[in-house]
């Protein structure tokens, strides 16, 4: 048997259970009389540097996409615009515990007909410097939909405020803020 020049290949192996692995393997074909005979092949397990190396190409990506600039803040709210906020969702998701609350901010009364673009930016500000003073620095604050505001907690030490305390401390503050349009409260 005479060996034919080797090769290098990596698989991506999916279990029955869903699992994805990755196999980098080395393969030799023997051959005899010019005929291939057989196969002799060893592979290694190298799942841990494949998901290291699409990790890396995926913040990569992300920094290239999301600098840490102004284009990532809404100019209005001065919180994370969504794309940005989504992406930090995505990477604490990855990367660290915590926990994701949405507050949904909808008046219980009307808003005024006549209410102009200029009038629903004043009040989505005040909503977006409330929601900053309420959670903290510490915390990622973003616009997750229109009406929608969402808060990322990943640091849960023993020092940081429960989500769900948060959530409610949220949900609270805003329902007692008195915000005005046209001189006219909303509740």
């Amino acid at each position: 048997m005479e060996p034919v020049p080797s090769g290098k290949v990596t698989f991506r192996a999916v279990r029955p259970h869903g699992g994805v692995y990755y196999v980098h393997c080395h393969l030799e074909i023997l051959t005899m009389a010019g005929r291939s005979s057989g196969i002799f092949a060893s592979g290694q397990d190298v799942t841990a540097l494949e998901r290291a190396r699409q990790e890396s190409r995926r913040l990569a990506t992300r920094n290239a996409m999301l600098c840490s600039d102004v284009a990532a803040e809404d100019l209005l709210t001065r919180l994370h615009t969504r794309d940005y906020f989504t992406d930090e969702v995505d990477r604490g998701r990855r990367t660290a515990d915590g926990a994701l609350v949405v507050v949904a901010t909808e008046p219980t009364t009307r808003l005024p007909v006549d209410l102009a673009d200029e009038d629903r930016d004043r009040l989505a500000a005040a909503i977006g410097e409330l929601l900053r003073a309420v959670s903290g620095a510490e915390v990622t604050c973003g616009l997750a939909d229109p009406g929608l505001w969402g808060v990322l907690v990943t640091r849960l030490d023993e020092r940081a405020e429960a989500p769900k305390f948060l959530a409610a401390r949220l949900v609270d503050t805003l329902r007692r803020h008195l915000f005005s349009v046209h001189q006219e409260t909303l509740a």
